[in-house]
């Protein structure tokens, strides 16, 4: 399983990705310090779930998309994702991934957009109003939902590392439930 979180504001957004990785054949077989989450530009991040090969090669398919769109947006990403996640569905059609691509979208609004397998990522986008916060999560065993919406609850503000510190906990307290997620995680913010 994997821990994949992200929260986003009308003027920033949070992601994050704990560092296990468990084998879909074998549940016994895990692997330690695998990113999940990744920087494209300065506007846009995404985190991935799924099958370990796939999202190595995507990473690295986006790695080089990176030079030639360096102010891509989350559309923009999300659009080099879909294809690429869509020919290779096609060509496995078993294949289990799961995308989160978070930041400044089209019209410079802060968005995520979260994208299945399931539906031959076909995506959702969400868009945070100016008084409302959107959090997405993928995919741990222990449901991440209760833990964020109380941490959020209790914040005193919301800036950037108040909620980078709020992902690291509910991430952790995850893990503290679900052996398949790591206690660490990596965070990354962007703000408008």
């Amino acid at each position: 399983m994997s821990l994949v979180i992200a929260i986003a504001m009308h003027d920033k957004v949070v992601i994050s990705g704990d560092y296990k990785a468990v084998s879909f054949k074998d549940e016994s077989k895990t692997l330690s310090g695998i990113n999940k989450v990744f920087r494209f530009n300065d506007k846009v991040a995404f985190g991935l779930t799924g099958d370990l090969n796939v999202m190595i090669e995507l990473n690295n398919y986006l790695s080089e998309q990176q030079s030639k769109k360096p102010k891509a947006t989350v559309q923009a990403v999300a659009g080099m994702i879909r294809r690429y996640l869509r020919k290779a569905l096609a060509a496995n059609p078993d294949l289990q991934q799961r995308v989160i691509v978070a930041g400044i979208g089209n019209g410079n609004k802060i968005t995520i957009i979260e994208m299945s397998h399931e539906d031959n990522y076909k995506g959702q986008t969400y868009a945070p109003k100016p008084s409302e916060a959107v959090w997405r999560v993928m995919y741990s065993n222990v449901s991440a939902e209760p833990f964020i919406a109380k941490a959020f609850g209790e914040l005193s503000d919301y800036s950037s590392q108040r909620l980078i510190s709020l992902l690291s906990g509910v991430n952790a307290e995850v893990a503290s439930k679900d052996s398949y997620v790591s206690e660490g995680c990596e965070v990354i913010a962007i703000s408008k």
